[in-house]
């Protein structure tokens, strides 16, 4: 193990919990209605936006639209970095458990905390966005490379 790098070790308190004590196990929160609607909403639209994506892919390919090939991962790029941009890298703030500094007013951070949430919210948008395009991409991919064997 490289000097310096923090090992996680198991913690032996947790006997009578039932949990292993290791790193990343946490007790999950639960949902509530709104959220489970919201992300309900995300997956029918990703759905709906892979089978659109993939169908005017396959047209494109169909048509021998050359340009397509560097079209997807184009756009697959720009939206990735705009989700990175818009999100402010790869993490996710728990707006429960925000302090309120000692120089802003209630309001001021409860604007503030209402805002972070409506980015991040937005955020999940760009990402349902990018995720099909990669996958679009890889499966061409594997069909050029392994379609003989798998198709005979």
């Amino acid at each position: 193990m490289p000097k310096g790098r923090k090992r996680y070790k198991r913690r032996n308190d947790l006997q009578d919990t039932g949990k292993t004590g290791y790193f990343g196990e946490r007790d999950k929160r639960e949902r509530t209605p709104d959220e489970k609607r919201e992300y309900l909403k995300l997956f029918l639209f990703m759905i709906t936006w892979i089978i659109f994506l993939s169908g005017v892919y396959m047209v494109c390919i169909r048509l021998e639209f050359g340009p397509v090939l560097h079209i997807y991962p184009a756009l697959g790029l720009i939206l990735f970095i705009t989700w990175l941009i818009y999100n402010g890298g790869f993490k996710r703030i728990e707006t429960d458990n925000l302090e309120k500094p000692e120089d802003k007013s209630y309001e001021e951070f409860c604007a503030y905390v209402e805002k972070l949430k409506i980015k991040q919210r937005r955020a999940k948008y760009f990402l349902v966005l990018f995720i099909p395009f990669p996958m679009i991409i890889l499966v061409d991919y594997m069909i050029l490379i392994w379609g003989e064997r798998l198709f005979g």
